[in-house]
C-alpha cells in the first residue's frame, strides 16, 4: 500500500517510520511512504506556502498552488483516497482504519498548518479526517496516527493477526484487563481465573470485563454496542417461518437488587414516562434502556428468576403474558405508574417513615417474541444473567411483539425488606 504525505516538515516522520512495527512493515515492503514538501511547488522566489486570509482575520492560511502542485505530481493508483487532516473532518476511529486498509491501494494525506488551508484545496480532497475535538500545532501528528492505525492492519505487519481481532474497539467494546508475571506484585494479585487453565471460564471473564469496562468508562460506546447487538446479533439466516407461524415465546427475566441501586427506580420511572409504548420502535428503545440500567447496577444483583417458554398460538401467548403481568402487579403495595393506551402517568404515594428499613428492589422484564425457541434457561450466576440480558438486547425489531417493564417498589425512596422479598418472590434464586 502506498502512502503519500504532503507535509512542510518531512523530518517529523523520520524516527517513527524507522522504528517499531512501522519500520518493519516498510522494510518488508508491506507499505511504502513518500514525503512531499509543498515548498518545492511554490510559485514565487521566496517559496512561500502561506498568506493572509481575504476578509482579514488572525493567522495565515496555506496557499492552494503548492498543495495542488504537490498532489498533482504524484502517481495515481486505481484505488486512491486523498485525505485532508483537519479539525472539521470525521473523527478518527477503528472502522475508518479498517476501511482504508481494506479498500485502497494509495492514500494521499495532506497535513494542514497555521489556520488551515485555502478552501479551494477541498477540490482535491475526497475525505476530511480529524484526530479529535481539539487543536494541534500541525497536521503531521494526526497524519502519523492515521498512518500507524492503517498500516498495522495490513497483512504481515502484526505477527499474530488474531491479536487484532481481540483489541479495543474491534468488537465495539474496550479491551479486557491483562496481566503478566509476577502473579503477585506488591499485593496486587492476578485474578485466579486467569491462572486456572480453564479457557472457557477465562473467555467468559474477559467478555464480562470488556462489557463492564466499556459501560463504566465509555457510556457512548456501550450504548452503541447495545444498539449494534440489537440489529446485528440476531442470525440473519433466521427461518422466515418463525415470523409467519403462530408460535410465540413468552419470557420473564426478574432480578432483585440491593437498595444501593435505588437510583434505578427513578431511572426506570423516567424511561417509562418518556417511552412511546404504542410503537415497536418505542418498545425496543424502552427494552434496551431497561437492560442497560440493569447492567449498570450489576454489582447490586442478589437474586434472579429466568423463565422462557414457547406456546403454540398467539391467543395462548396473550393469556400467558397477561397472567404473568397480573401476577407481578399483585405484589405491588402501591402502583405509582399506570399505562393506558400507551400513555404512562405517575401518581404520588405517601410512605410510612416508621416501617422497617427496606433492603431490596425487584425489576421484572416481561417479553413476548416471535421466536420458536426459549431465549434463555438456567439462570443462576451473574455471568448467565449477563448473557441473558445480551440475548434480550439482540432481539430484532421484527421479532419483538410485546414488552412490559415492572419494578417493585416503584417509589424511589422505598424498597422491600428481606422478609417481603422471600415471601412475595419465592421463585427467585440467589445469584452465585
Amino acid at each position: 500500500m502506498r502512502f503519500d504525505i504532503v507535509t512542510l516538515f518531512p523530518d517529523f516522520f523520520s524516527s517513527p517510520l524507522s522504528s517499531g512495527l512501522l519500520g518493519k512493515a516498510l522494510a518488508k515492503q508491506i507499505a511504502s511512504v513518500h514525503l512531499i514538501d509543498p515548498r518545492n511547488f511554490a510559485t514565487d522566489k521566496h517559496r512561500r506556502v502561506d498568506d493572509e486570509p481575504y476578509g482579514g482575520g488572525v493567522g495565515m492560511l496555506m496557499k492552494p498552488e503548492p498543495i495542488f502542485g504537490a498532489v498533482e505530481s504524484l502517481p495515481v493508483l486505481a484505488r486512491r483516497e486523498t485525505i485532508l487532516m483537519t479539525p472539521q473532518g470525521e473523527p478518527m476511529k477503528q472502522p475508518l482504519f479498517r476501511e482504508l486498509a481494506a479498500n485502497y491501494d494509495q492514500l494521499v494525506i495532506i497535513c494542514g498548518h497555521y489556520e488551515g488551508v485555502d478552501e479551494r484545496v477541498l477540490n482535491l480532497v475526497t475525505r476530511e479526517v480529524s484526530l479529535g475535538d481539539f487543536v494541534l500545532t500541525c497536521g503531521e501528528i494526526p497524519a502519523l496516527a492515521l498512518l500507524n492505525g492503517t498500516i498495522r492492519l495490513l497483512p504481515g505487519t502484526v505477527g499474530k493477526e488474531e491479536s487484532l481481532k481481540a483489541e479495543s474497539f474491534e468488537a465495539g467494546l474496550l479491551d479486557y484487563p491483562q496481566y503478566t508475571r509476577p502473579a503477585d506484585f506488591r499485593g496486587w494479585k492476578v485474578p485466579d481465573v486467569l491462572l486456572s487453565g480453564n479457557h472457557a471460564e477465562i473467555e467468559r471473564w474477559r467478555r464480562d470485563r470488556q462489557i463492564e469496562r466499556t459501560r463504566d468508562r465509555r457510556p457512548d460506546l456501550f450504548a452503541a454496542w447495545l444498539q449494534d447487538s440489537s440489529s446485528n446479533q440476531k442470525p440473519k439466516t433466521m427461518n422466515q417461518n418463525e415470523l409467519e407461524n403462530d408460535i410465540v415465546t413468552v419470557s420473564t427475566l426478574q432480578i432483585a437488587l440491593t437498595a444501593q441501586a435505588g437510583a434505578i427506580q427513578s431511572k426506570l420511572s423516567q424511561l417509562s414516562l418518556t417511552a412511546n409504548t404504542q410503537t415497536q420502535e418505542g418498545l425496543m428503545q424502552l427494552l434496551q434502556a431497561s437492560v442497560q440500567a440493569l447492567l449498570e447496577n450489576s454489582e447490586c444483583w442478589t437474586h434472579v428468576l429466568g423463565s422462557s417458554q414457547t406456546v403454540s398460538s398467539r391467543e395462548e401467548a396473550e393469556t400467558v403474558f397477561n397472567k404473568l403481568s397480573l401476577q407481578e402487579r399483585s405484589k405491588f403495595t402501591a402502583e405509582t405508574l399506570s399505562n393506558v393506551d400507551g400513555k404512562v402517568t405517575q401518581q404520588q404515594v405517601e410512605l410510612d417513615p416508621d416501617e422497617e428499613q427496606p433492603a431490596y428492589i425487584v425489576v421484572t422484564l416481561l417479553i413476548g417474541t416471535a421466536d420458536d425457541q426459549p431465549l434463555f434457561e438456567n439462570l443462576n450466576s451473574a455471568h448467565t444473567v449477563k448473557l441473558a440480558l445480551e440475548k434480550v438486547t439482540a432481539i430484532s425489531l421484527d421479532y419483538l411483539m410485546v414488552f412490559e417493564l415492572l419494578w417493585s417498589p416503584q417509589v424511589e425512596t422505598d424498597a422491600l425488606t428481606q422478609e417481603e422479598l422471600l415471601s412475595e418472590y419465592r421463585d427467585l434464586v440467589a445469584i452465585a
